[in-house]
């Protein structure tokens, strides 16, 4: 891949940047679960309530934010297939979500 092509034609495994900035954004986030978890554990009544469901959250949100993010990337790559089927998916939890929540 020479001077010139942009990042969007280039495969994911030579996106070094974007896939370096996926993985830290991941492992933070894991690092906030783990220590969210361990004060929901140890801290007493309301703030380890409070505490253990933001590990909670945080567990949630990880990997949808990590699929609405491959699906940005799949949209700038013109990559219809994977695109729409990231955008089912998260439809997909939000109408669960939304139906969870109704009960």
């Amino acid at each position: 891949m020479g001077l010139g092509v942009r990042n969007r034609e280039r495969p994911f495994d030579q996106q070094v940047r974007a896939n370096g900035a996926m993985a830290a954004a991941v492992q933070w986030a894991g690092i906030a679960a783990l220590v969210m978890g361990v004060l929901g554990a140890v801290l007493p009544g309301t703030a380890g309530t409070v505490a253990g469901w933001g590990a909670v959250g945080i567990v949630v949100a990880t990997p949808l934010g990590r699929v609405a993010w491959l699906a940005i990337r799949w949209v700038d790559r013109r990559d219809w297939l994977f695109a729409g089927l990231a955008a089912m998916l998260l439809a997909v939890v939000v109408v669960a979500g939304t139906l969870a929540l109704r009960q």
